[in-house]
């Protein structure tokens, strides 16, 4: 477990998985104010302290999975999709 860097807690904040990109996450257990969550796209793990805005990862991203989601990401943008 580690925290996040400034750039990436401004990410997870704007609901944006730091590593891919991505904006869906599973909720994970929540208690004394916190709820782990995971990204939908890299499985990245983080534990979000909801009161005091500030996260930590929990376990790191899948990089194949992360690197596929960017590409993906790429592919749509150059489309003009996104």
């Amino acid at each position: 477990m580690r925290d996040l860097t400034a750039a990436e807690d401004n990410l997870l904040n704007g609901s944006i998985c730091p590593f891919c990109y991505e904006q869906q996450f599973l909720e994970g257990p929540h208690g004394l104010g916190s709820v782990n969550i995971m990204c939908a796209g890299c499985d990245a793990k983080f534990c979000y302290h909801q009161g005091l805005f500030v996260a930590q990862l929990i376990d790191e991203p899948d990089v194949h999975k992360a690197a596929r989601v960017l590409c993906q990401k790429a592919a749509r943008y150059e489309a003009g999709l996104e």
